[in-house]
């Protein structure tokens, strides 16, 4: 059976393991990591709610739309019409 070396990305311990994938050293440091990792992703996602790819943010968008007297959706299509017609929004 081959084993490895590894180094703890929790608390930087050494430890040996069985397996290639693992990255913590004991039941707590990979609590630890796991939280962590549930953390940023719930940072990702409230990141991507609240703001578009070119940076608008939803608030804006809504004062922007007010100020041209539409709703924030009509505000939001009429965006992507105007940069889909530019080809700000093809990949």
């Amino acid at each position: 059976m081959i084993t490895y070396t590894k180094r703890c990305a929790i608390c930087g311990k050494e430890f040996t393991t069985k397996s290639q994938r693992a990255t913590a050293c004991s039941d707590e440091c990979r609590r630890i990591r796991e939280i962590d990792r549930g953390r940023q992703k719930r940072e990702r996602k409230r990141g991507k709610r609240s703001t578009r790819r070119d940076g608008l943010s939803l608030s804006e968008a809504a004062r922007l739309a007010r100020e041209h007297g539409m709703t924030c959706g009509q505000y939001m299509a009429f965006l992507n019409t105007e940069s889909s017609r530019r080809g700000k929004w093809n990949d």
